[in-house]
């Protein structure tokens, strides 16, 4: 007797991901066997499709990314100025607190010891992220170098995820006001970093 596929698996093990590796604040302190208890599957399923943990966070943080730049074209589409995306991002961040607590543990936008495996198409993906907020806000891009749009993406990045886990952790008494000075700053240190670049 054969098994019944399990419909979307790869992505309720991505999400499950998110929220069991999320909801610990030790990186790498998640187990695969929460993760499918969470997604409805076996262990053996989780690493059949994803082979080690390693591959399975890498699969995550192209997943996370992959929701980050769908969010961001919304954004985009509906502001008119980059404080506006800010305010707009961390919203979604401070709403899905697991997600941003992935991130802050898994994300390639925080430096690593070692250049993670996944790290050539980590950088495709920010590319396509650049170029969206470069279209819109062109300064992320002019007579910029690659290496340089990258960084500064990866800057605007964290300070989201950052200003998102403190808002989320209660670190910080969460108003209009404080948000709005997050955006500004991160958007103040985004553009003199530029200018230094």
């Amino acid at each position: 007797m054969s098994r019944r596929p399990i419909e979307n698996i790869d992505e309720k093990v991505l999400l499950a991901t998110i929220e069991v590796a999320g909801g610990t604040m030790e990186v790498n302190r998640f187990s695969t066997k929460d993760i499918a208890a969470k997604a409805g599957c076996s262990e053996f399923v989780v690493y059949s499709h994803f082979k080690t943990k390693e591959k399975l966070i890498d699969a995550t943080n192209a997943y996370s990314l992959k929701v980050f730049i769908d969010l961001s074209k919304e954004a985009i589409a509906k502001s008119t100025s980059l404080l506006d995306v800010f305010l707009q991002m961390l919203d979604q961040a401070v709403n899905y607190p697991t997600a941003t607590d992935f991130c802050a543990n898994y994300a390639r936008i925080f430096p690593r010891a070692k250049i993670p495996s996944d790290y050539e198409s980590y950088r495709n993906r920010m590319r396509v992220l650049t170029d969206l907020y470069s279209l819109s806000f062109p300064f992320l891009k002019e007579d910029r170098n690659e290496r340089m749009q990258y960084l500064l993406m990866s800057h605007f990045l964290r300070e989201l995820v950052i200003s998102a886990k403190t808002i989320a952790h209660h670190e910080i008494v969460d108003t209009p006001e404080v948000r709005l000075l997050m955006a500004r700053s991160a958007i103040l240190g985004l553009s003199a970093y530029s200018r230094i670049a």
